[in-house]
């Protein structure tokens, strides 16, 4: 994989990296961003950095090990996905509070009871990308439902997309 194949040294260009499970998240200066976008892999997006503007991120799918040589790190074509079964179900609740006009609009005729439910209904509000990453099994391998229902939520979607970063790293 080569994320940047015109560099000279590209780890000279990585701002910092980030190693989770079975993902290595780059954070690259905001200029390279057209260049990465052109040679990322369709699993692959350029996300803004969830605490400096001047930097983007990118998640790279990646596997961990030991060689006779000592650690080793390999990018692999795509993430794995890990479907978290307690965001899904949350997820689909969520959506379930919901009723539709005959627009097809969501809405919400009452308020539910419970505090726990009026937290979770909040997931059905989430960007669709989110949404369908939840779903797919592919949303940042650190987040959680309890940081989702536990934090206050921003309505705005790019918003939504750096508060997910920040929950998961």
């Amino acid at each position: 994989m080569a994320l940047l194949p015109d560099a000279a040294d590209p780890i000279e260009t990585v701002y910092r990296a980030q190693l989770s499970d079975g993902e290595m998240a780059l954070s690259f200066p905001a200029r390279l961003a057209r260049t990465l976008k052109r040679n990322l892999s369709h699993d692959q997006s350029i996300d803004p950095h969830p605490t400096d503007a001047d930097l983007i991120s990118v998640r790279v799918p990646a596997t961990f090990g030991m060689t006779r040589r000592g650690p080793s790190i390999r990018a692999t074509k795509s993430f794995a996905p890990k479907r978290d079964d307690v965001l899904i179900k949350a997820l689909r609740a969520a959506h379930g509070m919901l009723a539709h006009c005959r627009n097809g609009i969501p809405t919400l005729e009452t308020v539910p009871a419970p505090r726990y439910d009026r937290r979770v209904i909040r997931l059905a509000f989430l960007a669709p990308d989110i949404q369908r990453d939840i779903i797919d099994g592919r949303q940042p391998a650190g987040l959680k439902l309890e940081d989702l229902v536990r934090n206050p939520m921003p309505s705005d979607w790019d918003a939504q997309r750096r508060w997910i970063q920040q929950l998961s790293s």
